[in-house]
């Protein structure tokens, strides 16, 4: 394993950042008691043990953040973001429209060269850009402040070295159960999960960690 480089970065967030404000349209709201925003980048860990290292602080990351990011998600499956507004209980439709708005609104750009990059959920919706570990553990945060279930998903093995090169989420929807929600892959679309690979690494909410053979 290498040794982990003391890099952080550490910027209080405004109390507010008015969604809707005809002054700042890329501004989001997200509480009137946000957060502070990390990045943590360590040089790259190989193996499995560098993928659930990099599980374990997404999950910290999105559960931290779920409260903070309730009054923009509630906004907006409820229309008041873009004027097409969920029914009440229809969950497939509040599952879809928070996965295509994190998919259409929210840019993936690769990690820090020669760096494991992981930035909390509010980091990734203020800046608009993420690797696929930030924009799995915003789009999880998301789920969560609106009471679905979440877990992340390791998979797209390298094939000269066996390890995890992707990572994604897979939320569950009531009536539906599990479905995979890829915002970071240009091919996906909600339900679409990539086939490469023989095995995946997944974590849920509850940090249970589990490699699944395909």
């Amino acid at each position: 394993m290498s040794r982990l480089i003391p890099y952080r970065q550490g910027i209080c967030i405004p109390r507010h950042i008015g969604l809707g404000d005809p002054h700042n349209p890329l501004a989001v709201q997200v509480s009137k008691l946000a957060p502070p925003r990390f990045v943590h980048s360590s040089s790259i860990l190989g193996g499995d043990g560098g993928t659930k290292e990099t599980l374990q602080r997404m999950r910290k990351w999105w559960l931290h953040d779920a409260p903070y990011l309730r009054k923009f998600t509630g906004r907006l499956v409820a229309g008041l973001v873009d004027n097409e507004r969920c029914a009440v209980k229809d969950f497939l439709c509040e599952s879809r429209k928070v996965y295509d708005w994190v998919k259409t609104n929210v840019r993936w750009t690769r990690d820090i060269r020669e760096h494991e990059t992981v930035q909390s959920p509010v980091m990734t919706l203020e800046n608009r850009f993420g690797d696929c570990d930030c924009l799995t553990s915003l789009l999880n945060a998301m789920y969560n402040s609106i009471g679905y279930e979440t877990m992340a998903v390791a998979g797209d093995l390298r094939p000269d070295t066996n390890e995890f090169s992707h990572v994604w989420s897979r939320v569950n929807v009531p009536s539906l159960g599990w479905v995979s929600v890829d915002p970071s892959d240009p091919r996906a679309r909600f339900g679409w999960e990539s086939p490469k690979g023989t095995r995946r690494m997944t974590i849920n909410d509850d940090g249970q960690i589990a490699v699944v053979p395909l």
